[in-house]
């Protein structure tokens, strides 16, 4: 009888590491291979102003409909990159999306432990590693992605306070 053909995967010592690097891998890879597209411009035009600004105009809700948080990120991070002249530079920027995808699935992996056996948590974070929808939401430079992650981690935070 044949093993069956992802049966290294549940024998390899840390497969939880394995699901993260193919995370990373789906996240980083062509990272730069689109230019941006008109609303990741209009996250870049938010981002450029001063934080108290983004703050104030973002936490009313009247001039764009997302709440201030990406946009702040986003001016940090962008502060992070300038010394190294990547300020403006398409996967820099976008890196920060494909870091909170691995967080993400990272998220995932704890979050299922806490709640049912290793195969279902495999399979879970390799289905979130995967998926084709926050494979692109990791690629983008909006606020979907941060948005998932910090989902993702609140749920598993909730559920760590309440299952023990």
């Amino acid at each position: 009888m044949r093993p069956h053909p992802l049966a290294w995967l549940a024998k390899a010592p840390r497969p939880e590491l394995i699901v993260l690097a193919v995370a990373a891998l789906t996240r980083f890879w062509r990272l730069g291979y689109h230019s941006f597209w008109f609303d990741e411009i209009v996250s870049l035009d938010w981002a450029a102003y001063p934080p108290a600004r983004i703050w104030d105009v973002g936490f009313h809700l009247v001039q764009d409909k997302h709440p201030p948080a990406y946009y702040l990120t986003l001016h940090f991070w962008q502060q992070l990159l300038a010394p190294f002249g990547l300020a403006q530079n398409d996967v820099a920027l976008r890196s920060l999306g494909s870091l909170l995808g691995v967080l993400t699935v990272l998220g995932v992996l704890l979050l299922a432990t806490r709640l049912s056996g290793r195969a279902t948590v495999l399979l879970a974070a390799l289905f979130v590693a995967l998926s084709p929808a926050l494979v692109w939401y990791s690629q983008e430079l909006r606020m979907f992605q941060p948005a998932v992650t910090g989902i993702v981690w609140g749920t598993f935070f909730l559920v760590a306070a309440t299952v023990g």
